[in-house]
C-alpha cells in the first residue's frame, strides 16, 4: 500500500510534464495521418455543374458562403454543346446574355438569345433538383 502513496506523491518537475503532453499530441498526429484516408465529407451535388434545359446547356460553379455557412450557385452561364462558354454576338458587340445571337468562340456555333426569364427559370429548376436530390447521379465530373 505504500507503494501507492509513493507513486502519487512523486515529484516531476512541470517541463516534464509538458514535454510527455506535447510528445503524446505529435505521436497522435503522426499516427492520424498516416492511418486514417482523407475523407471527403462534401455533398455530392458539388460536381454536377452542368445540365441542359430546353434547348439550352448551362454550366455553374459553386461558392461557399462563409457567413450563412451554405453553398451559392454563382457564373450561370449557357455553354456551347462543346462545352465552351457562349459570349459576344456574331457582329462583335458586347452583350448581355439576353440580348443578341450568341457565339460559341471555340467551334463557331451561334445561338439564338436566351432571355433573362429562361435562366433564373432553370435556376429555379436547378434548386429544386438539387434540395430534392433529383440531380443525376451517374457521371457527374
Amino acid at each position: 500500500m505504500e507503494w501507492i502513496l509513493t507513486i502519487l506523491t512523486f515529484k516531476v518537475p512541470v517541463f516534464v510534464i509538458i514535454l510527455i503532453i506535447i510528445g503524446l499530441w505529435v505521436v497522435k498526429k503522426i499516427y492520424n495521418s498516416f492511418s486514417s484516408e482523407k475523407v471527403d465529407n462534401s455533398p455530392q451535388w458539388l460536381n454536377y455543374k452542368k445540365s441542359k434545359y430546353k434547348k439550352w446547356i448551362f454550366a455553374w460553379d459553386y461558392n461557399l458562403n462563409s457567413y450563412l455557412r451554405q453553398y451559392e450557385i454563382i457564373h450561370l452561364r449557357p455553354v456551347c454543346q462543346c462545352g465552351c462558354e457562349l459570349s459576344k454576338n456574331a457582329n462583335g458587340s458586347t452583350v448581355h446574355y439576353s440580348y443578341g445571337t450568341l457565339i460559341c468562340p471555340k467551334c463557331g456555333k451561334t445561338y439564338p438569345e436566351i432571355y433573362e426569364e429562361d435562366i433564373l427559370d432553370f435556376k429555379k429548376v436547378l434548386l429544386y433538383d438539387i434540395n430534392n436530390d433529383l440531380y443525376p447521379k451517374e457521371n457527374i465530373k
